[in-house]
């Protein structure tokens, strides 16, 4: 599966159930191990992580999926970084 069609797949899911949201969270952490473990140390849960992740727009007015499908994955895992250490601006 491309990554455009897993990140349209999570963006759908955003208003699914739970279990949707569980189940393509594991096929993004397939896709990006390394970022679903961090937005899972930032969230704490894998809810509030796709919440957060189909969601917000905290990146340009956009949701982070959005960014990470246009190739700008660097821009999420700081934004990340920021939330995990309070550091906003």
């Amino acid at each position: 599966m491309s990554a455009n069609t897993l990140l349209q797949r999570i963006a759908e899911a955003a208003a699914q159930s739970r279990d949707a949201q569980e189940a393509l969270f594991a096929e993004l952490q397939d896709y990006d191990s390394d970022l679903t473990e961090q937005m899972l140390e930032v969230f704490g849960d894998v809810g509030t992580a796709m919440t957060w992740f189909t969601q917000s727009a905290t990146l340009g007015q956009e949701a982070p999926c959005c960014t990470l499908a246009r190739g700008e994955r660097q821009v999420v895992v700081d934004q990340l970084i920021r939330m995990e250490y309070g550091v906003y601006y």
